[in-house]
């Protein structure tokens, strides 16, 4: 089985992270993951997401809700800030410079967005 949380692993120092927190999860499951670790741009996100060997994957919710054969989902991480409060809430958040012209969600009708993943609800 495998383990990815290549979503996540935008540079460097993300990737060391994430390697070392799911080596940590597979100790401590005493289950053997073997770390994905594909260049991005050899295999397509979305195509890790259909393997049949999903052991620990950080994956968006969308790509596994439209799966017809969705993996059992064991877990959801829970974020640390009150925010939160406790629960697996899914958001996204929009991000604008401190000092451009926008406050509101309308102030950016009509400009240009930049996303992560094209198959991701939450960018």
């Amino acid at each position: 089985m495998i383990a990815s949380a290549r979503m996540y692993e935008w540079v460097p120092s993300l990737t060391i992270a994430w390697t070392r927190l799911l080596t940590w999860v597979a100790a401590r499951a005493g289950v053997p993951l073997e770390l994905e670790s594909e260049p991005t741009a050899s295999v397509p996100l979305e195509a890790v997401w259909l393997r049949d060997d999903l052991g620990c994957v950080l994956m968006c919710g969308y790509p596994w809700a439209m799966r017809r054969d969705r993996p059992h989902l064991l877990a959801a991480p829970v974020p640390s800030p009150p925010r939160y409060a406790g629960r697996p809430v899914y958001v996204t958040d929009f991000v604008a410079r401190e000092d451009g012209p926008h406050r509101t969600l309308e102030d950016t009708f009509g400009g240009t967005i930049a996303y992560s993943q094209e198959h991701s609800h939450s960018g």
